[in-house]
């Protein structure tokens, strides 16, 4: 092909046909620049399905976190309820007679639990350090995303709030009065061997335990500690649920997605 126009050229200047040999040579210059920009289009959507096919591996990471965040989180409003009715029963037992005590009663006084949900951020760390979140071709997402560690930030810090409340303050004071033998779990093979130990060791003192003001204080502490934590995780149930309804619209715009 090169030859070929190499001896339509020298033809031309030998038959002295200036003008025509340089529109001849306009038009090679022409069909270069074509051939160029046709070269660089190719080169551009090569890189356009690589970027694609980035996003997509992107998107289904993040996808796989959040939908596990979110079943985690669903679980934790599900249980707090729970566990702040009980600490609100608690409560009323406070400052009744010990003789009264059930062994009910005496479950529902000493009971000392708090919970701290796994939030997965494995996927949304590695986005949000390097340029790949510049790949996500959805600006609401790329948003939600940025702003998204700020509010587990917020749930977290009231988990540790929480935490602190039940190691620092209920349970010191129910070491005081309660024997480690009246709440912990004994296997029921082993009860009955056990059920001779508990009389033979020092006995709980449930009367000064109902009478104590500041274990009053402490159960109320995390009654309140439980309510902010079950407001937090409402709030960032919502938030994760945007960023999944965000993630799969972004999914079904993507060119690898498959819907089967």
């Amino acid at each position: 092909m090169i030859n070929f126009f190499r001896k339509i050229r020298q033809r031309l200047l030998t038959e002295n046909k200036v003008s025509k040999y340089m529109f001849y040579a306009l038009g090679e210059i022409v069909l270069v620049v074509i051939g160029i920009l046709i070269a660089l289009q190719i080169n551009n959507w090569n890189e356009l399905k690589k970027e694609r096919l980035k996003e997509y591996q992107i998107l289904m990471a993040l996808q796989k976190d959040f939908r596990v965040n979110k079943a985690n989180l669903d679980r934790t409003t599900i249980w707090l309820p729970q566990l702040m009715d009980t600490l609100a029963k608690g409560l009323t037992y406070i400052g009744k007679d010990a003789l009264q005590s059930s062994e009910q009663m005496q479950n529902t006084i000493t009971y000392t639990s708090y919970s701290l949900t796994d939030v997965v951020d494995g996927s949304l760390t590695s986005v949000l350090s390097s340029e790949k979140l510049e790949l996500i071709s959805n600006d609401s997402l790329k948003y939600r995303l940025t702003a998204y560690p700020s509010i587990v930030k917020k749930f977290q810090k009231q988990e540790a709030l929480l935490e602190n409340y039940v190691l620092e303050k209920q349970r010191p004071i129910l070491r005081k009065y309660i024997t480690l033998l009246d709440i912990i779990d004994i296997p029921s093979e082993y009860k009955p061997g056990f059920a001779q130990l508990k009389k033979e060791v020092v006995k709980s003192d449930y009367k000064g335990l109902l009478n104590d003001r500041e274990y009053q204080n402490a159960i109320a502490g995390i009654l309140i500690q439980n309510s902010l934590l079950l407001q937090y995780a409402n709030e960032i149930i919502k938030e994760t649920e945007l960023i999944i309804m965000l993630l799969d619209d972004t999914l079904q715009n993507n060119p690898y997605y498959d819907s089967n």
